[in-house]
């Protein structure tokens, strides 16, 4: 992946998670999203991705916002467990 950042959860050596952001042209807010294999969602493997790449993007001044679709519950719900408060989204 070529964004600005990457982050990823492993389970037994092999990628389970990922999570990706880039700011917009330079622009405070940062655009992440993150996406999860199927037998690995519900173990919290997004929820702790969203929040270390939260953290590196507000080390760089960015502002985190969180792009998924809103009829995705799952997504949704790690939107909001993002440092312990709802996190805008796109």
């Amino acid at each position: 992946m070529d964004h600005w950042a990457v982050h990823g959860a492993f389970a037994d050596g092999r990628p389970v998670c990922m999570a990706s952001m880039y700011p917009r042209n330079d622009a405070p807010p940062a655009d992440r999203g993150v996406l999860t294999l199927p037998p690995h969602r519900g173990k919290g493997h997004a929820r702790r991705l969203v929040r270390a790449i939260s953290r590196h993007a507000l080390a760089r001044k960015h502002e985190p916002r969180y792009r998924c679709r809103l009829d995705n519950g799952t997504s949704v719900a790690a939107a909001e467990s993002d440092v312990g408060r709802r996190c805008p989204m796109w």
